[in-house]
């Protein structure tokens, strides 16, 4: 028997060296079923799926509405300055790392400035 894995959505990993490499790894394990891509990413270790050189290339594919995003830089001024871009857009298709039921789990990953 063939399992087809089923494409959902796709997620966006904005920025980051670490912070990228922690985002794959959350949202490979908690949305499996997500392709991941990569706009901005500075991790050595990813090597596929990088679609955009800046957040600026990415503004008008981050409009579909199959496409969420999370920022994963870790510097302040940068994630505000990548949230305002996006922000700019529209765009409120970002992920959360956590499932937003789960009064247990009190580490929290920040996607943006809200």
């Amino acid at each position: 028997m063939v399992t087809v894995k089923r494409i959902l959505k796709t997620i966006f990993i904005i920025g980051g060296n670490a912070g990228a490499k922690i985002a794959t790894n959350i949202f490979s394990l908690t949305h499996p079923n997500h392709s991941l891509c990569y706009v901005e990413c500075f991790c050595d270790e990813i090597t596929t799926n990088r679609l955009f050189r800046t957040v600026e290339e990415s503004l008008d594919t981050l409009k579909d509405e199959n496409i969420e995003y999370f920022i994963a830089t870790g510097d302040n001024e940068l994630r505000k300055k990548h949230y305002e871009l996006i922000k700019k857009k529209d765009l409120d298709e970002y992920i959360n790392t956590l499932d937003e039921d789960d009064d247990e789990n009190t580490n929290i990953i920040n996607m943006s400035n809200k």
